[in-house]
């Protein structure tokens, strides 16, 4: 009985031993693996020289993978195809398909593409750098790569290089070198040889290093051959189309058409029939040359328009097809334009066509205040009388204020509040002064919104009134005059104006005056 007891005993405890191996868990151990995979040795060495070899291998202390390796690996000079690139265990295998151009350096960069299995530890900074020659070239070459209408960096555009000077109508031609630009805009061309090399910037819409598509493409160029060792900055525009066209036509709601034009214009106007103009109405938003509204006020009676603009003396047309019955009139947040003395806009999410001053007051507790308003394209401008100071309402009934579609807004009150307003002067020195001088404030809480300042005075100085915040300054120098930013053509080498922005930001402080003199 005690032999049968201790049979079973040691059954259950090899039962029990069974079944935990059965049920494996994760192991704990120690830190994720953060470290990228590690180049013990590429084929060939880097910095080798006399290089016949199309066949490159890297080989790394870990298993690897590749990630996005078609747009990554960049190399320069370029192949007319593509290389073909494979991973197998712990390396990765380059085939170039091109022949090998003699007594020439190559620098081939894998980008983000290389990393580990296990974690997508991206193996950064990678590089092979090989010649076909007997000596290695070191010339190099930086250029900052800035949008010359906001003069923001350009991440991801192109640098190329041409051992000869490109032709308007040879801009197809492939680049002898090229490198791309970091976060900052910033793009280096190394290991070139040392001869004159005419530089171009290149932000594309496909990938293939050729100016094809004027208008989706940014391009920018410099006039001559290009120095060994230097540094500067080359400004890319966006070429204007000659030709005046829509580039889109669109209802946002009933009544409502957003258009854009394919190019900047000075002036638009109506050509529709005589009959049809009275329906219509146009409105270009602020700070716009190319984009306008069209406004149908009793397009529930039209099932098909055909719309004519002349633009700078050019017409264009577009049939569209309105639908549907506009919704009541809102009253948009008032924009805070300056201290109570000043003119205040009120507008609503369309033009306003009418209103009546004497349904409409403005009230300071239990006073009413005098109001003295006007309607300017859409929109009613208003002036506080009063000394009090920076908050009022504004209240209207309902036969008060009406729309574009002759709707009347309905009646509500607005509470508004005037913030601190600081003077903002900008002094330039008298070189720049000879041009007209483009000056904005742009907002670090709103990037992109361009407040501008008036235009210079005889003391070469800009002004504007300002709520106190943080800002940075852009400037323009408007060459030819025209008040904007004039973007330049390939074709005859006219080159772009373009726009500087302060990296500094200037905070502007309740009560206190600013004066900045840009050097």
């Amino acid at each position: 009985m005690g032999r049968q007891r201790r049979v079973i005993l040691f059954a259950s405890l090899g039962f029990a031993l069974l079944m935990g191996c059965a049920n494996p868990v994760m192991p704990t151990g120690g830190p994720s693996d953060k470290r990228p995979p590690i180049l013990l040795k590429s084929v060939p060495d880097t910095f080798a020289v006399n290089v016949n070899s199309k066949t490159l291998t890297l080989t790394f202390d870990e298993w690897i993978d590749l990630k996005n390796a078609e747009r990554e690996v960049q190399i320069s000079p370029p192949q007319a195809q593509p290389p073909q690139i494979s991973v197998r265990g712990k390396s990765v295998f380059l085939a170039l398909t091109d022949s090998l151009i003699p007594n020439t350096t190559y620098q081939i960069h894998f980008g983000s593409a290389i990393r580990d299995i296990t974690e997508g530890n991206v193996a950064t900074e990678l590089e092979l750098v090989f010649t076909t020659g007997p000596v290695l070239d070191s010339v190099w070459i930086e250029r900052l790569l800035l949008d010359a209408q906001t003069g923001r960096p350009l991440p991801g555009a192109v640098l190329l290089a041409y051992k000869q000077e490109l032709q308007a109508d040879t801009h197809s031609a492939a680049p002898d070198f090229l490198a791309y630009a970091d976060s900052s805009g910033r793009a280096r061309l190394r290991y070139l040889p040392s001869i004159p090399l005419f530089l171009m910037g290149l932000k594309e819409a496909s990938p293939d290093f050729r100016y094809n598509r004027p208008g989706a493409e940014w391009l920018g160029f410099e006039p001559e051959a290009s120095t060994s060792y230097s540094v500067d900055t080359l400004w890319l525009f966006k070429e204007e189309p000659d030709s005046m066209y829509f580039t889109q036509v669109k209802e946002v709601h009933a009544g409502k058409w957003a258009l854009k034009l394919s190019r900047p214009a000075d002036q638009i106007t109506l050509a529709n029939p005589e009959e049809a103009q009275p329906r219509l109405r146009l409105q270009t938003p602020p700070n716009t040359a190319d984009s306008l509204l069209l406004w149908i006020p009793d397009f529930a009676r039209t099932d098909s328009l055909d719309l004519a603009l002349l633009v700078d003396g050019q017409p264009i047309r577009r049939r569209i097809f309105p639908s549907g019955r506009p919704s009541p009139p809102r009253m948009n947040k008032p924009f805070i334009q300056g201290p109570p003395r000043n003119p205040w806009p009120l507008s609503a999410d369309r033009p306003i066509s009418m209103f009546n001053p004497k349904r409409v007051h403005l009230l300071s507790g239990t006073d009413t205040l005098a109001l003295d308003a006007r309607l300017q394209d859409g929109v009613l401008w208003f002036y506080m009388e009063f000394q009090a100071a920076k908050s009022t309402r504004l209240c209207w009934d309902s036969a008060a204020i009406f729309d574009v579609f002759s709707l009347p807004l309905p009646a509500g009150q607005i509470l508004l509040e005037s913030g601190d307003f600081v003077k903002w002067t900008i002094e330039f020195s008298e070189s720049e002064s000879r041009h007209s001088v483009l000056v904005w404030a742009e907002p670090e809480a709103k990037p992109g919104l361009r407040i501008p300042f008036d235009a210079l005075d005889e003391g070469r100085k800009a002004h504007a009134t300002l709520a106190v915040g943080r800002y940075r300054l852009l400037k323009t120098l408007d060459l030819n005059n025209d008040g904007r930013w004039t973007p330049g053509k390939w074709k005859g080498r006219i080159f772009s104006e373009h726009t500087h922005r302060t990296n500094q930001v200037f905070e502007l402080k309740s009560g206190f005056d600013l004066q900045t003199r840009w050097k």
